[in-house]
């Protein structure tokens, strides 16, 4: 498996393109945050950010999975993180699975929230974001696996973890820390496990020929 090979099934649900506003940045989004509180990013500049100091996050109005992937434009680097198969949100108790980023160490790291409590599962230091880079979290079955678009490119999977604890469809959101990062085109969906064209052998692909110039 390769997040890349699930991109293509992210649906754009918010390209952020129109009037200030929010939070929450609009209609389609839950009125609530993943924790306790309303929704605390809104729409600044045709881009989400959030509006002021520390921690705040926003989730989008319905259910997606349990087969996810979020994709999300980072316009700006700052810290950030992205959530799926959240539940129990808009309460001190939620749970969920994070791709969590640092900037000032450029770390990803992917976390398992139990009760608003945090246990890390992967991290590395091997990708630094720039802006205007795609971030893509996938959970499909017990896997958790992460990728970036840098260059024009997808890059294979820059963390992969398996976790059997959260199974059922949740609620996709993102975190801001503060005003710093900025984001743009966030997408989503579930997905189904992507296949790949089977490559006919050389041996029957030169039988094959042979045949049709028969």
């Amino acid at each position: 498996m390769a997040v890349a090979d699930y991109v293509s099934q992210a649906t754009l649900l918010d390209d952020f393109n129109r009037s200030n506003t929010g939070p929450p940045p609009s209609a389609s989004w839950n009125s609530g945050s993943l924790t306790t509180g309303t929704s605390q990013l809104q729409v600044v500049s045709n881009q989400l950010k959030r509006g002021g100091a520390g921690f705040g996050s926003c989730v989008w109005g319905s259910t997606l999975g349990p087969d996810t992937i979020v994709v999300l434009t980072v316009a700006t680097v700052g810290d950030f993180a992205i959530d799926v198969r959240a539940k129990e949100i808009n309460a001190a108790t939620y749970d969920s699975y994070e791709l969590n980023y640092t900037s000032s160490t450029h770390t990803f790291e992917i976390i398992r929230i139990l009760n608003n409590g945090s246990t890390s599962l992967v991290s590395t230091t091997s990708v630094t974001l720039t802006n205007g880079d795609k971030v893509a979290f996938l959970a499909l079955g017990t896997t958790l696996a992460a990728a970036v678009y840098q260059s024009g490119a997808w890059s294979a999977d820059i963390l992969s973890t398996t976790d059997s604890n959260y199974a059922l469809a949740g609620y996709v959101g993102i975190w801001a820390n503060g005003t710093t990062p900025v984001f743009d085109d966030f997408s989503a969906a579930t997905v189904t496990a992507a296949t790949k064209q089977q490559a006919y052998p050389r041996r029957d692909s030169m039988r094959l020929n042979a045949l049709l110039r028969r």
